[in-house]
């Protein structure tokens, strides 16, 4: 893992903070027959550590200082419209989301020696990928006895960092790779995406029964470059080089079905399965060595996949009742079965394929 993060020497990585909420604003109107809204949202940490172990009254050698400072933060903006008898479409709406994040790390030590405080440690961390974006549009149409849906979604994310790390092993104030220093700087490149084109299906059979049919193309894809530089004056240059590409393509099915038995009763049951699964991989591996002037690139391992995983998803059934208690109050019961090789629960007995869920919701 070339850009794996060091452990500082107070025990902690210089990974982000979570940031908190800090506050949320939003805003909607409605005009005729369309519907505008938006929101801001603002999250942010921080934590610094200091110590200082300076002897009394006057430092002796192998004293320590430090200061760790952990800054993130996240800005989420959200837009969303909606159109309604949009001809020749019943109804479309469109989400909008962009976020930017950000964090700035440090840590220092300084240790005393020769009648001097003496940088020991000095890492620092920070994001140089600060956007991710999301784009929804869904579009609907009603028809006497079923409903067409139609959906794209779109997601981008780059959270890629840079991390740089020094020590000065003997405490001289020079930093050579000849003594045991440290003096190097991570590179990380990394960015996702994901694309989903889904279609749905919903048709009224009577008033009393819904059947829900829906499918989507699934693309997701990841691409890691990570990257070690020397910094030395002496020796200067990439050592150390990983990169990492993969996409995924899916194609569930769903099934669903819900029966209106009264107004207090509703049966649910659905089937999910994904039909056509594969995975494309891509793994290179360079090799550097030290000529004495230089880093030269002495070998390379790369590693090429191609492969059907649709034998990684398991299908699913579902069954489930709902139960209005009274006006505002809703129990809904749900049972899950994963059906693997050994079979339904029916055939197999197996429990551990059984999962069951009760929710509670109240309207106020």
């Amino acid at each position: 893992d070339v850009s794996k993060l060091p452990k500082t020497p107070l025990g902690n990585e210089l990974s982000p903070l979570t940031p908190q909420g800090k506050f949320d604003i939003f805003y909607g109107t409605k005009l005729d027959t369309y519907r505008l809204g938006a929101a801001l949202l603002f999250a942010s940490n921080s934590k610094t550590t200091i110590g200082d172990a300076t002897s009394k009254p006057n430092p002796t050698d192998g004293d320590q200082k430090y200061n760790e400072n952990l800054n993130s933060s996240d800005i989420w903006l959200m837009f969303g419209g909606e159109i309604l008898n949009f001809e020749p479409l019943s109804k479309v709406d469109a989400v909008v989301n962009l976020g930017i994040h950000s964090a700035n790390n440090t840590y220092e030590d300084k240790i005393y020696s020769q009648n001097r405080y003496v940088t020991n440690d000095n890492y620092s961390f920070k994001t140089t990928g600060n956007l991710d974006i999301e784009l929804t549009l869904r579009a609907i149409k009603n028809l006497p006895k079923f409903t067409i849906i139609g959906l794209f979604d779109y997601f981008y994310s780059d959270i890629s960092n840079e991390a740089t790390i020094t020590t000065d092993a003997n405490l001289n104030g020079t930093l050579s790779p000849n003594e045991g220093d440290v003096n190097h700087k991570l590179l990380q490149e990394y960015k996702i995406s994901n694309i989903i084109l889904g279609a749905a299906l919903n048709i009224y059979p009577s008033n009393k029964m819904l059947v829900i049919l829906a499918t989507n193309i699934n693309l997701y894809s990841q691409k890691q470059l990570e990257t070690r530089k020397q910094l030395f004056s002496t020796r200067n240059g990439i050592d150390q080089e990983y990169s990492y590409e993969i996409s995924i393509f899916t194609l569930p099915v769903n099934l669903g079905l819900e029966y209106y038995v009264s107004k207090t009763v509703t049966l649910r049951s659905g089937i999910n399965k994904v039909f056509i699964a594969s995975q494309n991989l891509q793994i290179k591996d360079p090799d550097y060595t030290w000529t004495g002037t230089e880093f030269q690139l002495t070998g390379q391992s790369t590693t090429l996949q191609n492969e059907d995983i649709s034998g990684n998803y398991t299908t699913n059934v579902s069954l489930g009742v709902g139960i209005n208690l009274t006006k505002n109050l809703l129990i809904d019961f749900v049972v899950r079965q994963s059906v693997l090789f050994s079979g339904t629960y029916i055939v197999s007995g197996v429990p551990e394929t059984l999962v069951s869920q009760i929710t509670a919701m109240y309207r106020f």
